[in-house]
C-alpha cells in the first residue's frame, strides 16, 4: 500500500531568444509551470497454488497541472490549468498447467476525468488486455510471446490548452475539442539461451492510433470549397507503425546489446503545423520518424584485476539519425479538395523546401519560371530519409570493492571525446539556395510578403532577422540546407559509492 504525493515546478525566462524559425525570428519568452500529484496505490500478490499466480491492485490519481507563459514579442499568452481524477484497478493470472509450459492472462481498468479551464468536463475510460505465454525447450532454451494492448488518456496539456493567438480571422478563439485515448496494439516474440551462452533475440510490431496531433478543426474538409482554418486544435487523427529487433548476448566477459528500429509515423517533425501534415494524414500516409536512429548496438568485456576490482571498456556505435525535407510535400487539390503531393518547393513551402524557383511567388512552369537550385542532397519524396554520419563512442566502467559492504564505481562516458554531430535538422532561415547571399529582388519582395515586413529581405541564408533587412542576432545558421542539431555527451566522469546495509 502507498500514499504519496508529488510535486514539480519550473520557470523560464528569456528576454532574447531565437528559435531558429523562418519567419518568426527572435522573440522574448516567460513561462512558469508546477503540477501536483496524488496518488493511493494498492498492489497485491498471492501464489494460489503450484499451477496460478495472482497478481491484483488498484490507484486513484488526482493531478493538478498548471502552465502560464507569456510572450511579449507577439503580444501572446499560452494558460493551462486542468484538473485530473483517475483510476486504475488490474488484475492477472499465471497459469503452468506443464513443467515446460506458463500461460498469463491479464486485464486492466482505467479512467480520467478530465476538468479543464476551458470547456467542459468529460471523461474517458478503457478496458486493456494483456497475454503471454512461455515454453521451455530443454534445459537451457526457451521461447515467449506476448500480446499488450495499451490505453494513454490525453495529457494535461492536450486537454487543456488556451493560446490567445490561436484565433481565425474574425478574432474567434480555437473551438473546444473533446479527446480520446490514444491506443497501442504491442506484439513480441523471443527466444532465450542460458548456459554458458546467454542470450535472448526478441522481435516486436508496435501499431499506434489515435495519436493526438495538432491540426485545423476542420482539416478533412478542407481543400476545394472548404478553406483550411488557421486554427489548430489537439485531435486523434495520427498513427505510428514502428517494429525491430532487440539482440542480448553474454559470453564469458563479453555482453551485447543491439537494437535495429524502423518506424513511421503520421506527423513529419519538419512540416510540424504549418497546413502540409492535414492532407498527409487525409491521404493516410505515413512519414519516416527523425528521432531514433535505425541500428544502435553497445559492446562490452568485463575483467577481473584482481578479486576486487572489475574494468569494462565498451564500444557504443549507432547510425545517422534521419533528417531531410524531402523533395515531394502533401496539399490539397485546390479543385478535387482530394489530397496529393506536389513538388516540395518555395512556392508551396516557404522556409522548409528542397526545390528553389526562379520566382517563388509563382508556381513551377519550365519555361517561365523553372527551378535554379535544390538542396543538392540526395533524398527521397519524404522527410526523414538521409542519415547523418554514424556515430562510434568509447566508455569506461571500473568498480572496486572497498570493504565487503562499500562498493566504488567509476564511469567514464566518451572516452576519447569525439563530438561529430549526430544529427541534422534544416536551416530555419534557408529561403533561397544553399550558397544564396541575398540580392535577388524577386526573393526580396517575395519572402517580404511573406514576412509580412515593411520592406524586401535582403539578407541571404541562415540569417536570423526579425525584419527581413537586419541581422537580429550575433550568430548565423550558415548558407546550406542543413545544420547540425545534436551532439554526443562529452567526456564525463562519475564516482558513485554503493553501499549495502
Amino acid at each position: 500500500m502507498q500514499l504519496y504525493q508529488s510535486r514539480f515546478a519550473a520557470s523560464a525566462a528569456g528576454p532574447y531568444w531565437d528559435e531558429n524559425g523562418f519567419p518568426d525570428g527572435t522573440f522574448s519568452f516567460f513561462g512558469q509551470q508546477s503540477g501536483r500529484e496524488e496518488a493511493l496505490v494498492y498492489d497485491g500478490d498471492s501464489i494460489l497454488s503450484d499451477k496460478h499466480h495472482l497478481r491484483y491492485g488498484a490507484e486513484y490519481r488526482i493531478t493538478q497541472y498548471s502552465l502560464d507563459q507569456i510572450v511579449p514579442t507577439f503580444d501572446e499568452t499560452v494558460r493551462s490549468n486542468p484538473l485530473l481524477h483517475s483510476y486504475l484497478v488490474y488484475a492477472g493470472d499465471t497459469w503452468s498447467p506443464a513443467p515446460r509450459f506458463d500461460f498469463m492472462g491479464a486485464v486492466r481498468l482505467t479512467g480520467t476525468r478530465f476538468a479543464p479551464s476551458t470547456g467542459y468536463p468529460y471523461s474517458v475510460g478503457a478496458l486493456d488486455p494483456h497475454v503471454a505465454a512461455g515454453y521451455r525447450l530443454g534445459s537451457s532454451y526457451g521461447l515467449r510471446a506476448t500480446f499488450d494492448h495499451t490505453t494513454v488518456a490525453p495529457k494535461p496539456l492536450e486537454a487543456d490548452r488556451y493560446d490567445s493567438a490561436n484565433v481565425d480571422q474574425n478574432g474567434n478563439p480555437a473551438p473546444f475539442v473533446t479527446l480520446v485515448p490514444e491506443t497501442a496494439d504491442v506484439y513480441t516474440a523471443s527466444v532465450e539461451g542460458a548456459g554458458k551462452t546467454q542470450f535472448r533475440l526478441t522481435y516486436w510490431t508496435q501499431l499506434e492510433n489515435n495519436r493526438i496531433d495538432v491540426l485545423p478543426f476542420n482539416y478533412r474538409q478542407a481543400g476545394g470549397e472548404l478553406a483550411p482554418s488557421p486554427i489548430g486544435v489537439p485531435t486523434n487523427v495520427g498513427r505510428l507503425n514502428a517494429h525491430g529487433t532487440e539482440f542480448w548476448l553474454k559470453y564469458g566477459g563479453f555482453t551485447l546489446d543491439a537494437d535495429y528500429i524502423r518506424a513511421s509515423s503520421s506527423s513529419a517533425s519538419e512540416f510540424a503545423y504549418n497546413n502540409l501534415n492535414a492532407p498527409a494524414i487525409a491521404a493516410g500516409h505515413l512519414f519516416p520518424v527523425g528521432y531514433i536512429p535505425d541500428f544502435a548496438a553497445t559492446l562490452g568485456y568485463e575483467i577481473s584485476a584482481g578479486k576486487r576490482v572489475r574494468i569494462t571498456p565498451s564500444l557504443s556505435y549507432d547510425t545517422g539519425y534521419p533528417y531531410g525535407v524531402g523533395r515531394k510535400a502533401w496539399i490539397f487539390d485546390p479543385v478535387t479538395g482530394r489530397p496529393m503531393q506536389v513538388p516540395n518547393d518555395n512556392n508551396v513551402n516557404p522556409g522548409a523546401n528542397y526545390y528553389f524557383l526562379k520566382d517563388p511567388s509563382l508556381p513551377f512552369n519550365a519555361i517561365t519560371n523553372p527551378y535554379i537550385g535544390n538542396l543538392g542532397t540526395p533524398e527521397g519524396d519524404d522527410p526523414n530519409t538521409l542519415r547523418s554520419p554514424p556515430q562510434t563512442v568509447v566508455n569506461l566502467h571500473i568498480e572496486g570493492d572497498v570493504t565487503p559492504q562499500v562498493t566504488a564505481i567509476l564511469d567514464v562516458v566518451n572516452l576519447f571525446a569525439n563530438a561529430s554531430p549526430t544529427a541534422y535538422g534544416q536551416n530555419g532561415y534557408l529561403i533561397g539556395p544553399p550558397g544564396y547571399a541575398g540580392g535577388d529582388p524577386l526573393y526580396a519582395a517575395y519572402y517580404q510578403n511573406v514576412m509580412s515586413s515593411s520592406q524586401p529581405y535582403v539578407l541571404g541564408n541562415g540569417v536570423p532577422t526579425n525584419d527581413g533587412a537586419t541581422q537580429s542576432v550575433p550568430w548565423t545558421y550558415g548558407r546550406g540546407g542543413y545544420i547540425p542539431y545534436s551532439y554526443p555527451m562529452a567526456r564525463s566522469v562519475q564516482l558513485r559509492l554503493r553501499v549495502r546495509l
